[in-house]
Formats: C-alpha cells, sequence, structure tokens
C-alpha cells in the first residue's frame, strides 16, 4: 500500500492510479459486491482525471489552462478556478 509519510497527499496526484495499486492489495479480502463498488468509483476516478479535472472543496472543477486566473479563499484558503465570485467551500464574497 502507499505510505502516506513517504509521498504527502496532493489534490493534483493521479489518485486513480494510486488507489488502483492499493485496491489490488486489498481485494481478495473484500465481499464481491464490495469489489465491484469500488472498482466502478475507480474507474469513473480515472476517467475524470484523464479529462482533466480536478477536486476542489469535494467538487470537480474543470482545470483551466496555465494562463486562467485560480483564486485563493482569504478565509478558508480554498484554491478554485472559474468565473464565480464566492469560494465553493465557504461561501465567502470574493472581489
Amino acid at each position: 500500500m502507499t505510505d502516506i509519510t513517504a509521498k504527502p497527499f496532493d489534490w493534483n496526484d493521479n489518485l486513480s492510479k494510486e488507489a488502483l495499486e492499493d485496491f489490488e492489495e486489498i481485494r481478495k479480502d473484500l465481499p464481491y459486491c464490495t469489489c465491484q463498488n469500488i472498482g466502478m468509483a475507480l474507474a469513473k476516478l480515472e476517467l475524470l482525471e484523464k479529462q482533466g479535472r480536478k477536486v476542489i472543496a469535494g467538487q470537480w472543477i474543470e482545470r483551466f489552462d496555465e494562463g486562467d486566473k485560480w483564486y485563493e479563499c482569504d478565509q478558508c484558503h480554498t484554491d478554485w478556478g472559474g468565473p464565480v465570485n464566492f469560494c465553493p467551500n465557504c461561501g465567502a464574497k470574493m472581489g
């Protein structure tokens, strides 16, 4: 399994690759339906990552190009990109 102390968690990582490696080690001890549900979720995560989407405040957000602007909330320090003028995490008004 992935050693969290050796490689700290980062939302920008390809989480599906890490999760699939970990899942391979534990799936033999899980019931079939549980394995099927986890497998489907990991497949969806991989698909979303390949589409270039990113998780911000627990939601999948489109990833922007390098030239696009990312914002940081003054209150909760959540990063997000896009034309919204409020933080998607805490709702603070911005700009």
